[in-house]
């Protein structure tokens, strides 16, 4: 088992750690079987975190993804008790009730902070959560609550034709949002098919996947039934589980006895052997050919449905997490994008986009550039491109005010990521995912201090200029028919090719 100790929006001290270590070696002989972290804060609460790793799952599998998530948490669940009731099926509907009744908070998610179609941070891990209240029952409650939604839920076709069909709905909603499909489509541009979750994910992707489930539910549903508990055996195999439990742990005398084989995971004949999880991919390691070599061209796909345009560039971004660019690449961003900044000036004073970003992580190895709700995409994007051009030359000095201003505000927003026990015990789960260890927040706060203006001036020239040339970045433009033309020789007279689309049919081949 993994410990750490946390207070507030503080670091764990060591003499935190070595008591909740001792805390936890007073249970002799009742040590989990799974890789589980103890983040020690004081809290009123009890929050399991389970992170699933997803990288095992073959390409015919991994297009469930999202069907999984839909469907986890309102399946029926056989009974675990003993006795002639052993497996014997609780409907759907009691068991969302006693979810109701019996836990503050629960969802899962792809990724941190994914939701339907989208991954979140870390795309290749699927985090499942139960929040309950504080005591020694609660938090068993927690535990066998999240062993009936990983093992004993049942699927059945019914079940899964409902999940299938909400999800089909949520896409024709998102099918109508110019920004998602701008987006989705670059996704699809910068990921390969065999292993990526956000490729895997794809609304457009997974519109034409669930349809077919959904026929097949009507033609052979015992197959699909086998697909997810095959799907299920692999994604919760004892060596794809990680658990993070976020408590005052000095408040439960038998932390671990929770996470051993007979409490937590099925009952079987042979003892479990102890598992340690598998190193979870980063995103990055499933790119495309296009991040290295892009196309040179420009995707633009006009829809009937939307009326403003919407643009999402992406170029190579920050390689690693402990990278010594970290910390600039941040000032530089909040530098130029911040309220009343130089973009913010550009972009919103003269009417061209009602907002814009620059955004990037090491996961992915990418870098971002995004217009929304855009009347001008062509030119906001070329006025963009030149005032990093004329910082990154330059031309237009970083003043020593912005930048302290900038250095302020990434330092405030690092500071407010450990806010409370639960945003503190996240910090402690990415840190694990990044393979940082504990105090990275507070390595990162010290690294902006630091920053000086040759450092941003090295971000605007390795990185920023990149997100506007076409032979180092892919975009993709989403914009009403009625200005597709517009757009494309907007575009054009940059020096982009433009491949157009009319609709979404033919722009994702299987």
């Amino acid at each position: 088992a993994g410990a750490g100790a946390g207070a507030g929006a503080a670091q764990p001290t060591q003499v935190n750690k070595t008591r909740l270590r001792e805390w936890l070696d007073q249970e002799v002989g009742k040590d989990p079987v799974l890789y589980v972290q103890f983040d020690s804060v004081p809290s009123n609460f009890i929050e399991v975190r389970c992170v699933l790793n997803t990288d095992p799952l073959p390409p015919r599998l991994r297009p469930y993804l999202e069907l999984y998530l839909e469907s986890c948490f309102s399946l029926p669940v056989k009974r675990a008790a003993a006795g002639a009731a052993a497996g014997e099926l609780i409907p759907y509907e009691d068991f969302v009730a006693e979810l109701q009744d019996k836990t503050v908070h629960y969802g899962n998610s792809q990724g941190i902070g994914g939701c339907n179609f989208t991954c979140g941070a870390f795309s290749q891990a699927m985090m499942v959560t139960i929040k309950v209240e504080e005591g020694r029952e609660r938090y068993e409650e927690a535990a066998r609550l999240l062993g009936k939604v990983l093992f004993l839920s049942s699927f059945t076709a019914e079940r899964l034709a409902v999940a299938a069909k909400n999800l089909v709905s949520d896409i024709s909603e998102q099918r109508r949002e110019g920004e998602l499909l701008a987006r989705a489509l670059l996704r699809e541009r910068l990921y390969t098919g065999e292993g990526s979750n956000h490729r895997a994910c794809n609304l457009i992707r997974q519109h034409r996947f669930l349809s077919n489930v959904l026929q097949r539910l009507e033609s052979e549903p015992d197959q699909v039934v086998a697909d997810m508990e095959e799907f299920r055996s692999i994604l919760t195999h004892p060596s794809n589980i990680f658990i993070q439990v976020i408590a005052d742990v000095s408040k439960l005398p038998e932390a671990k006895r929770c996470w051993t084989g007979d409490f937590f995971l099925p009952s079987r004949p042979q003892p479990y052997t102890i598992s340690s999880p598998g190193i979870i991919s980063h995103s990055r390691t499933f790119h495309s050919p296009a991040v290295s070599s892009p196309p040179g061209s420009l995707l633009l796909v006009s829809l009937q449905a939307i009326e403003s345009s919407y643009l999402y560039a992406a170029s190579k971004g920050l390689p690693g997490f402990q990278h010594p660019d970290t910390a600039p690449f941040l000032v530089t961003v909040e530098l130029l994008c911040s309220i009343e900044g130089p973009m913010w000036k550009l972009i919103r004073g003269l009417g061209l986009a009602y907002s814009f970003s620059i955004f990037g992580d090491a996961d992915e190895g990418l870098v971002y550039f995004s217009l929304s709700r855009s009347t001008s995409p062509a030119r906001a994007f070329s006025e963009s491109k030149g005032l990093v051009a004329s910082f990154a030359s330059s031309a237009t000095p970083i003043e020593g005010v912005a930048l302290e201003n900038a250095k302020a505000s990434v330092i405030s927003a690092v500071v407010s990521r450990e806010q409370t026990p639960s945003s503190t015990g996240l910090q402690a789960i990415m840190s694990a995912l990044r393979g940082t260890g504990h105090g990275h927040n507070a390595r990162l706060l010290e690294a902006v201090a630091a920053v000086q203006e040759q450092d941003c001036m090295r971000i605007l020239q390795t990185y920023l200029v990149h997100l506007f040339d076409p032979k180092t970045s892919n975009v993709c433009v989403t914009t009403s028919s009625s200005k597709q033309e517009e757009v494309c020789a907007g575009f054009e007279r940059m020096g982009w090719t433009v491949d157009k689309h009319e609709g979404l049919e033919t722009v994702v081949q299987d």
